[in-house]
């Protein structure tokens, strides 16, 4: 009867490692997320530093000025894609982590009963090999 224990180690300890597996997939897509993110932050910081200052400005200025805000804005709508992706990327991986511990915890309750199943046993088993003894005084008067 072990045999069913051992092979519920094994199972939950493959559960476990899943799980491990699952976690870390969930931090690295929240990672990436947080970049693209940071990133978006820092363009639009970027953007709103571009002022024209007071007083004279050359059309050469302006214009470099103007067409460096067109590309800040052309990048930071670029990233809405990659980051609409990392979300999406980063639910699915929060999904199979849920799944993962949800076959962890099963595993786990699994080894739990073939434990207690296995020492009910055994202990049928001691029972089984002793001799059977009368109670004493359960009606005897002799």
């Amino acid at each position: 009867m072990s045999g069913i224990v051992e092979r519920r180690k094994r199972v939950l300890r493959i559960r476990g490692i899943e799980h491990r597996a699952a976690n870390a997939r969930v931090a690295e897509a929240d990672g990436v997320l947080s970049n693209l993110r940071d990133v978006a932050g820092r363009i639009t910081a970027l953007r709103m530093q571009l002022v024209v200052g007071e007083g004279r400005a050359s059309g050469q200025a302006l214009r470099a000025m103007c067409e460096m805000a067109q590309r800040l804005d052309l990048a930071r709508g670029g990233l809405n894609q990659p980051i609409g992706e990392a979300k999406a990327m980063l639910a699915h991986t929060q999904k199979q982590r849920v799944v993962a511990s949800q076959k962890e915890e099963s595993a786990a309750k699994l080894k739990e009963r073939a434990a207690s199943s296995e020492a009910r046993f055994r202990e049928l088993r001691a029972d089984a090999n002793r001799p059977f003894r009368k109670p004493r005084g359960a009606g005897d008067m002799s």
